[in-house]
């Protein structure tokens, strides 16, 4: 599909001939680059975050344990707990492989 009128290109080409104009164009095209590395990982980053909103889900759920894991009553309670999550996940591991016990 094509545009009227000039491309960006056509005219870039036009004004690098222009020995002042391509000097200061290559004095701040590390500038330019960066902002574009910036701009291009902040729409990755938000790219991923509505393609994959389970991992933001995930983040949270992190924090909250986190949290959790600071507080006595509920380490107390997982460590109670911690065995039958062992033969859970055994039991698991076991089943992936073909080998649940009883």
């Amino acid at each position: 599909m094509s545009k009227a009128g000039i491309s960006f290109e056509t005219v870039k080409d036009d004004l690098m001939t222009d020995d002042e104009f391509k000097e200061e164009y290559e004095r701040l095209r590390p500038e330019y680059e960066a902002i574009q590395r910036i701009i291009t990982s902040e729409k990755e980053r938000t790219l991923a975050q509505t393609e994959f909103p389970e991992m933001e889900r995930m983040s949270e759920f992190q924090d909250f344990l986190q949290e959790q894991l600071m507080d006595e009553d509920f380490r107390r309670e997982y460590k109670s707990i911690q065995p039958e999550l062992d033969v859970i996940r055994a039991n698991t591991e076991a089943k992936d492989i073909g080998q649940v016990t009883s």
